[in-house]
């Protein structure tokens, strides 16, 4: 029986060779029936049928064919959740590692020495940075070996620049640091902005620093930062100086001068103008020496209008037993000694002891047919004294009067003495008394429109209370 023969002419019978079937005669669509998950192909060696092949000899045939290994699988050893995969060393083998994990939000090194370096591999020497975690410690290396030099650690917040420490160990928060501090360690800086900083001096003079304002030390001399003032706290050897410059109008680095202006000591002692109140002591004046040897010099205590001006001198047993008071709602200048007022001084009076005792300056003129009369008032258990003089015009008077005694009403309890009464023809001194009040009239009649220049000297002493005088 002969083969059928399939051409494009249609279907014969006769013998099939393999040049009989013509190119892209048979197609995919014409292999039916094959069954599910299966490939087709050869394994065994030689020419011969297809065969449906296994998993493991696709396998084997496309490790063969593109020239790897003919390894099926590949091992991670010691897996667990989180942990980071990293390379083996060996083929087709990864590795778990236990002591650096990410859970999606932190990254942890967990061992005895952690650390996480950072390598620059296209710089000279590949200089390094390191986070370095040992003992609970954050320890941040900048270029760990030194192989790059003048190398900077700085912060950054919102795109800008917020801190920065150099290679000195300067540190500047908001700018950076001055580079002209001395590079040799006599000083550290803390820079703070375009103008303050906080300093300090190197190994050996561990007791001196301070605080400054646009002004830096080159290890020979203070320079400015900028133009305008400069101003320095000093703390060195115990003391602690106050100094200033003038301002500055030459820019950066130029050269200045600083200026003592006080100075606490090791023993407490202040000077104004002076680095040395201890040497001005004048019977343990030197607690507060004020000084200016080239114009005057003083100190001022300024209050409101109605307050009081106060200096008090104290001791271990009470407070205020000494005073020096200026009221300045009646500006009286007061001096008080054991605590109560003794000495007051107002203008043209002194009161003394505890308004008992007053010395009253008068100046009054007296014109022309006219009169001033003193009236001495409020006498109690003591004496009163008045002393008047005047001229013009070519008259004169003069009176002084003592009174002694008690002032008060239903009686007249004091007497006087007159020690001078006197006057020229037109100028006239006469005299009234009652229970309460002395008075002293001066007259002017000198009929040619001159008036007579009188001053009055009062002094009074009372028990309690001194008693006044008063011009009208």
């Amino acid at each position: 029986m002969g083969l059928t023969r399939i051409t494009s002419d249609g279907i014969t019978d006769g013998t099939i060779k393999n040049e009989d079937i013509e190119a892209d005669t048979i197609q995919l669509t014409k292999i039916q029936n094959m069954a599910n998950n299966h490939i087709l192909g050869r394994s065994t060696s030689g020419t011969g049928n297809p065969e449906v092949l296994s998993g493991a000899q696709v396998r084997t045939i496309l490790n063969v064919a593109d020239g790897a290994t003919n390894s099926p699988t590949t091992t991670i050893n010691n897996n667990a959740d989180n942990r980071v995969i990293t390379g083996s060393g060996t083929a087709n083998t990864l590795e778990g590692e236990a002591n650096l994990t990410f859970d999606g939000t932190i990254l942890e090194i967990s061992n005895a020495t952690p650390k996480l370096k950072l390598t620059d591999s296209d710089a000279t020497g590949t200089p390094e940075a390191m986070v370095d975690g040992s003992g609970g410690d954050l320890i941040l290396h900048v270029d760990k070996d030194n192989e790059k030099g003048s190398s900077l650690f700085a912060v950054e917040i919102d795109g800008s620049e917020k801190l920065r420490i150099d290679s000195i160990g300067n540190i500047g928060i908001g700018v950076t640091p001055n580079a002209n501090w001395p590079s040799n360690g006599d000083f550290r800086a803390l820079q703070i902005g375009s103008g303050a900083c906080v300093f300090g001096r190197g190994s050996g003079d561990e007791d001196r620093g301070g605080i400054s304002v646009n002004t830096y030390h080159t290890g020979s001399g203070n320079k400015y930062l900028a133009n305008g003032h400069a101003s320095m706290v000093y703390l060195a050897d115990g003391n602690i100086d106050f100094l200033n410059a003038i301002s500055n109008s030459s820019g950066a680095d130029a050269s200045m001068t600083l200026n003592d202006r006080m100075r606490i000591d090791t023993s407490g002692n202040v000077g104004i103008g002076t680095t040395n109140p201890n040497g001005e002591s004048i019977n343990g004046s030197q607690n507060l020496v004020i000084m200016d040897t080239t114009s005057d010099g003083g100190m001022n205590i300024k209050t409101g209008t109605s307050g009081n001006a106060q200096i008090h001198f104290s001791d271990t047993s009470a407070n205020g037993q000494g005073r020096l008071v200026y009221a300045h709602a009646t500006d009286t200048l007061r001096l008080y000694a054991s605590g109560n007022d003794q000495f007051a001084i107002q203008a043209g009076i002194i009161d003394i002891f505890e308004n008992r005792h007053i010395y009253q300056r008068f100046t009054t003129a007296i014109s022309d047919g006219g009169s001033r009369t003193f009236t001495i008032t409020g006498l109690a258990y003591g004496w009163a004294k008045i002393q008047i003089g005047g001229y013009g015009e070519g008259h004169y008077l003069g009176v002084e009067i003592t009174v002694a005694g008690l002032m008060a009403g239903g009686g007249t309890y004091y007497d006087n003495q007159s020690q001078m009464n006197v006057s020229s023809g037109n100028a006239s001194v006469s005299f009234n008394e009652n229970q309460t009040s002395f008075v002293v009239t001066l007259s002017n009649n000198v009929g040619n429109g001159g008036s007579i220049h009188c001053t009055a000297l009062f002094t009074g002493v009372g028990n309690s209370a001194h008693p006044s005088c008063a011009v009208s």
